[in-house]
């Protein structure tokens, strides 16, 4: 077992290659050192630089640590197999980030972290207390970006404390100073996020809302049950409301009773299961809802206008989606152009087992796109 190992291995190269490109290592080393219940092991790379140093069993703190959180969160399974129990952990874990891209990107191109985040963190059984802070300069999925992290986690036999700060970066769309919170005990959580930011536009708001934990099928993950009374928020200085129904996240599976956000008359409502489940359908519901909304997380040069109503229906989303769509606009606009009444549907055709769409833009009698 890895309690029992002592010495050292150095890579001096490597060379790893795929379909998205190829990462080549410099040096990776790694100095394992166990004396006695003491515990050491240093990781240097050119990705990442590891330290875990402590006292204790590794193979047992896996299990301390599962107590733990099952102690706040008893919906949890337990574990079938423990480790004897011969001394209380207590453990140090620091991760730094250096060239970590170098490797991601070559999994998922679009996911990136920055150089120079870092994780630190401790566990100790013996003072019953668990501890975690870390710094993010920058992660991106896509187009969406979360800048200067800061997070900070404690744990105590009473409960489990989650703060973090970031800023959040969505093409057109900067909302810097972002809060959130989280509470977990007796397996339930609280959770609240505000903003607050005010420039040429006004973003600012106050989403607060509690849940709970239930047993499921899932080898490690509970079954969360959620909900988001009515609250009001304020994004580029439109006041919208906000409401989610009582919904599960029941590991793979997300089942949406009914939420909704609505400005006026403009109003989203969303409803419906995203499963594995090949017939599981979430649909998405326009009423009188300006495309415009939608600009500020578009790139910049594209920008819609116009109405929309009407209806899209998801499917499959966990293999290759199927989506069926009946949107129309009477007057639509894209890039301040104006190209009349808007259509697009979707729809299955069971001959060719594939689906149909179409899409047009009627100015008068005129057809200015048909597809």
């Amino acid at each position: 077992s890895l309690d029992n190992l002592k010495g050292e291995i150095i890579i001096n190269s490597g060379v790893f290659e795929n379909s998205h490109g190829t990462y080549k290592s410099q040096q990776f080393t790694i100095d394992v050192d166990n004396v006695g219940e003491h515990r050491n092991i240093q990781i240097n790379s050119d990705l990442f630089d590891v330290t875990v140093a402590g006292k204790g069993s590794y193979q047992e703190l896996q299990d301390y640590i599962y107590d733990f959180l099952h102690a706040h969160i008893p919906s949890i399974p337990k574990r079938k197999n423990y480790a004897p129990h011969t001394h209380l952990p207590h453990f140090n874990l620091s991760v730094h980030i250096k060239k970590a891209d170098s490797l991601l990107h070559i999994f998922n191109p679009n996911i990136h972290i920055a150089q120079g985040s870092y994780m630190n963190s401790v566990f100790s059984e013996e003072q019953q207390l668990c501890m975690m802070e870390s710094f993010v300069p920058e992660l991106s999925i896509g187009n969406v970006k979360l800048q200067n992290i800061k997070i900070t986690a404690e744990g105590s036999t009473e409960q489990i404390n989650t703060n973090l700060i970031y800023s959040l970066a969505l093409n057109q769309l900067t909302i810097p100073d972002i809060s959130s919170s989280f509470m977990f005990k007796n397996n339930s959580f609280e959770h609240a996020t505000h903003w607050n930011h005010v420039d040429s536009v006004v973003y600012k708001g106050s989403i607060e809302n509690s849940g709970i934990f239930e047993p499921s099928t899932h080898a490690f993950l509970p079954k969360i049950v959620v909900s988001v009374p009515h609250q009001t928020v304020v994004i580029a200085d439109s006041v919208w409301h906000i409401h989610i129904a009582e919904s599960t996240i029941d590991s793979s599976s997300i089942y949406v009773s009914h939420a909704y956000v609505q400005k006026h008359d403009e109003k989203i409502e969303f409803q419906g299961k995203i499963s594995h489940n090949k017939n599981d359908t979430i649909s998405i519901m326009f009423q009188d809802f300006d495309a415009e909304n939608f600009n500020n997380i578009m790139p910049e040069n594209i920008n819609f206008s116009g109405v929309l109503q009407g209806k899209i229906n998801f499917q499959r989303l966990y293999e290759t989606p199927l989506i069926f769509a009946n949107i129309s606009s009477d007057d639509f606009y894209f890039n301040g152009n104006k190209q009349g009444v808007l259509k697009i549907r979707s729809m299955w055709m069971p001959q060719k087992r594939g689906i149909k769409l179409s899409i047009s833009c009627t100015k008068g009698t005129t057809d200015i796109l048909s597809l």
